[in-house]
């Protein structure tokens, strides 16, 4: 399968849903740019006038924000996680922009094309509120499923409220029109603990695209930093058992390609 490659504005909804041990759901609007990682070094990218790459503006990327958070060129960053001799031929990634130099991004996906624009390996990159990252790599060697779906053991604290044990599924759909990411954690008994889901359609981007969205949306990088925050909160009301932070794992854990029919649901 091939998608088209330019970038655009991704406006949706997250939505998270515990089901142990206490049930507990939220939702709230978001929305992610996706990009073109060359674009961060070429020398006039065309972009929104209110959008920039490396340098201050209204929405914001930094190559810094990512990987080794050290200025590395993000396509340097993608390709050292793979094991392909050649690199990918596009490298697009979806992420949720700085809005007045400020971002939280609890998931970044990195997008690997070869030179017909098909899929061949996608990396999901995890922050914490620790301020630490890791990333979950799915490199098959092939074209990807329409909607693909992997699986990895969980390596990486993101929760206090869930221990650095147990499994994710990752079912994904390409951006093209749509684009859907669901994250089902499983615990260490193989039960269905968790789905975080993040639904969005595909706008242009554009100047006007995104002041509408900075209009209907207001300060939505301060809002899911307030949101984790406060439904953390909610969570330590209901007396969940709290599991303190673990030193942090290698930056990559590889992905395998689930079977489904033979998969444990809880």
């Amino acid at each position: 399968m091939t998608v088209r490659l330019n970038p655009a504005l991704y406006t949706g909804n997250v939505w998270h849903k515990r089901t142990r041990p206490k049930v507990h759901a939220f939702r709230y609007p978001a929305y992610y740019l996706l990009l073109d990682v060359d674009d961060f070094r070429a020398e006039k990218p065309k972009l929104p006038w209110c959008l920039s790459l490396n340098r201050a503006n209204l929405f914001s990327v930094y190559e810094k924000d990512f990987g080794p958070r050290d200025g590395t060129p993000l396509r340097h960053h993608v390709e050292s996680l793979l094991t392909w001799p050649v690199g990918p031929a596009r490298i697009m990634m979806l992420t949720m922009p700085r809005l007045f130099g400020y971002a939280f991004n609890p998931i970044t996906v990195y997008f690997c094309y070869d030179t017909n624009g098909a899929l061949t390996a996608t990396i999901y990159e995890v922050h914490n509120t620790f301020g630490e990252a890791h990333c979950y790599v799915f490199e098959p060697g092939m074209e990807m499923d329409a909607v693909p779906m992997h699986e990895a053991r969980k390596t990486f604290h993101v929760s206090p409220f869930y221990p650095v044990e147990g499994h994710y599924r990752f079912s994904l759909r390409q951006p093209e029109e749509q684009f859907a990411l669901a994250i089902r954690y499983f615990g260490a008994d193989g039960k269905h603990d968790l789905t975080a889901c993040l639904k969005a359609k595909r706008r242009p981007l554009t100047s006007s695209a995104l002041m509408k969205v900075f209009a209907s949306i207001p300060l939505v990088t301060f809002k899911v930093t307030a949101a984790i925050h406060y439904e953390a909160l909610r969570l330590f009301l209901k007396r969940l058992k709290v599991f303190s932070k673990p030193p942090q794992s290698d930056q990559r854990t590889e992905l395998a390609r689930a079977d489904v029919r033979n998969t444990k649901r809880g």
